[in-house]
């Protein structure tokens, strides 16, 4: 009832987010402490209380953001096995991630991969860059690149994405320090060492 719907400078507007809502109730002794003004109509949240509040509106906002990008999708947890369905994309959580990615279970993709293993290879290959740049997994990459994390083991389905990713450049004629780069550069990599990432590739490429 004192300030308009707002994230009180303490985060950007996004269209992700706008179907958060959390109330904060304040008694008329806590007018000094949140700087509220004669005309009651702007509030700043005290320095002590500004961890909590982020805290509290991360959660927020991540349950908008996953109703906001959820429509017509089905939730899964990667280290279970879905049935085969035809819904096209699937949002899959592992550990603190969430991200889309392809049903490769749709009945078209199986057949197409299936078909031809030369045909499945640059399918697999195209199909990796639709979901690196699916604007979803962008805006949620940008989201936990500003937020500091523990680097990770790269795990066994990245190693092997990488592992189609290298030879696949290899056989377009790229460089060994280009396709490092390349590497380096997708967002769904950007979670582990680069260390390990360049001794990976190097090992894929062939010492």
């Amino acid at each position: 009832m004192l300030v308009a719907g707002s994230w009180l400078n303490l985060f950007s507007r996004s269209e992700a987010y706008k179907l958060a809502r959390i109330k904060v109730d304040i008694s008329n002794e806590s007018d000094f402490e949140w700087q509220i003004d004669i005309k009651k109509s702007s509030a700043k949240p005290p320095q002590e209380l500004q961890p909590l509040i982020r805290k509290i509106a991360e959660k927020t906002r991540e349950k908008s953001y996953d109703v906001f990008y959820h429509r017509g999708i089905k939730s899964t947890v990667s280290n279970k096995t879905s049935n085969a369905v035809e819904h096209v994309w699937e949002q899959v959580t592992n550990r603190s991630q969430t991200v889309f990615k392809l049903n490769r279970n749709n009945s078209l993709v199986k057949e197409m991969i299936e078909r031809n293993d030369d045909l499945a290879k640059q399918l697999k290959f195209y199909l990796f860059h639709v979901e690196e740049y699916c604007p979803a997994n962008i805006i949620r990459y940008n989201a936990l690149q500003s937020q500091e994390e523990i680097k990770e083991a790269v795990s066994l389905e990245d190693r092997n994405r990488m592992n189609l990713l290298v030879n696949m450049f290899k056989e377009m004629e790229m460089g060994f320090e280009d396709i490092i780069d390349q590497i380096l550069n997708y967002d769904s990599f950007k979670k582990y060492e680069v260390a390990e990432l360049k001794s990976i590739t190097e090992e894929i490429y062939g010492g």
